[in-house]
């Protein structure tokens, strides 16, 4: 069962052991807040803290457990340090067992990979956008212009003047693409259709 951080910065948990975890990236550009991976700790009162060590925004703190099952030196706060006033920082993620705080791990490291992909994504984008604009910079024929989704092509193997000669690129895979003009102002027959990209010309 997950427990609420707020009752452990409250002080109702004093001396109870807990799993506890967080992952917390909002720029992966940088370095995480929070990299705090699924660890069984005792809660401890503040008052325990040695005279040189402060948690803010909370009454209690986290002690792990060593190798022989006792409260290490370690200190983690319930909180990270993004606390300003009255507001404090990030809660990480308490709960009685270990199986729910591990996939509370997972959700948290696959929710941040999927960040991930998408800045993949937008910038293998963004080279291929690029490395287009160079194409098209090309003196005489040049290099065959890329073909992607959402643009209008010629479809070369039918006829130019025929309501099928031309239509958008719903999707490129493998060498075809998926061609509909069924939203085309020329409404024709076929609705993603394949298509070899050697069989079209940009428009």
């Amino acid at each position: 069962m997950q427990i609420p951080t707020k009752e452990i910065r409250d002080g109702n948990r004093i001396g109870e052991l807990v799993w506890i975890c967080h992952y917390n990236r909002p720029d992966m550009h940088k370095k995480a807040l929070r990299n705090v991976a699924p660890i069984q700790c005792l809660v401890k009162s503040i008052e325990d803290l040695p005279k040189h060590k402060t948690v803010y925004y909370s009454s209690t703190y986290f002690a792990p457990l060593n190798k022989k099952g006792g409260p290490s030196a370690k200190i983690i706060s319930p909180v990270d340090n993004t606390g300003y006033r009255s507001l404090c920082g990030n809660e990480l993620f308490v709960f009685d067992n270990e199986a729910e705080c591990v996939a509370e791990w997972n959700k948290q490291l696959a929710d941040h990979q999927a960040v991930l992909d998408t800045l993949i994504e937008n910038a293998a984008q963004h080279w291929i956008n690029e490395r287009q604009k160079l194409v098209d910079m090309k003196g005489g024929e040049g290099e065959k212009t890329m073909i992607k989704p959402d643009d209008h092509v010629r479809i070369l193997t039918e006829p130019e003047d025929g309501i099928n000669g031309y239509g958008r690129v719903t999707a490129v895979d493998n060498g075809f693409a998926l061609i509909s003009n069924m939203n085309m102002p020329y409404q024709g027959t076929f609705a993603n259709k394949p298509f070899g990209i050697d069989q079209l010309e940009k428009v």
